[in-house]
């Protein structure tokens, strides 16, 4: 299931809009989840494999163990990284 959940995230970062429609500079992607995210490390997975093909990507995270989106809103972290201009977040809760 994971595995196809990243497929389907990559295919949908690389089919991203095009020059014109976003603003010029790397693809910007914000994970927001918990050790389901950081112990697979699927943000530097991601990031290395775009870059394997020649996209330009920033990639970070926002991950506490046991953590749940709510948990998250109320941590404040995710709020002030959510703050940045980031062309995907993604959210991911157990």
């Amino acid at each position: 299931m994971m595995r196809r959940a990243f497929i389907a995230l990559f295919i949908l970062v690389l089919a991203s809009g095009t020059a014109a429609q976003r603003p010029p500079g790397p693809t910007r992607v914000l994970f927001v989840g918990n050790s389901l995210t950081a112990s697979t490390d699927v943000p530097a997975r991601l990031a290395k494999l775009a870059r394997a093909m020649g996209r330009d990507v920033v990639v970070d995270a926002v991950t506490a163990n046991d953590y749940s989106l709510e948990d998250h809103w109320k941590d404040g972290r995710a709020q002030k990284r959510l703050a940045e201009r980031w062309d995907f977040v993604v959210l991911q809760q157990g």
